[in-house]
């Protein structure tokens, strides 16, 4: 091994370089397309779970003292499942309206621009899911902190 600065415990810069900038590509082009996807698989598969939790559970064991808070962090995913179908619905009947009032072209590149922003806004609704919960896991963590010192 030399003191050359390019080298990193045994391995060159020029050789991580290469696996470094594809993986940086992956993060910021590939992920970027396919993490609305993600976000929206992800809330149906949470409550599909939910709708079987609360079939399956006769009384309410799971008590807190910030119930609205945790059916509001529940409810965005309900948000987030139904971005999807209700601006799906409200794409198409503005194509189709849109059809008649300003003519094929334009309404398909209206369309195509709404479809477009509905598929990425859920990356915004989901932020906002998050620092949602971030909320709620303070006010469950000084509700356990207020338990332990009682």
């Amino acid at each position: 091994m030399s003191d050359d600065k390019n080298m990193i415990p045994g391995i060159s810069v020029k050789q991580r370089l290469g696996p470094a900038l594809i993986q940086a590509l992956i993060l910021v082009i590939l992920r970027l397309f396919t993490i609305p996807l993600r976000i929206w698989l992800g809330a149906m598969a949470r409550l599909a779970e939910l709708h079987e939790e609360t079939r399956n559970e006769s009384d309410s064991t799971k008590t807190t003292e910030f119930p609205v808070l945790d059916w509001f962090r529940r409810a965005w995913d309900g948000v987030i499942l139904l971005w999807w179908v209700g601006g799906g619905i409200a794409v198409i009947f503005g194509f189709l309206g849109g059809i008649f009032i300003y003519g094929f072209m334009e309404s398909l590149g209206t369309a195509l621009m709404s479809t477009v922003v509905l598929y990425f806004s859920v990356i915004f609704i989901s932020l906002m899911k998050e620092s949602m919960i971030l909320l709620l896991s303070i006010a469950t963590n000084v509700e356990s902190i207020r338990r332990k010192r009682s």
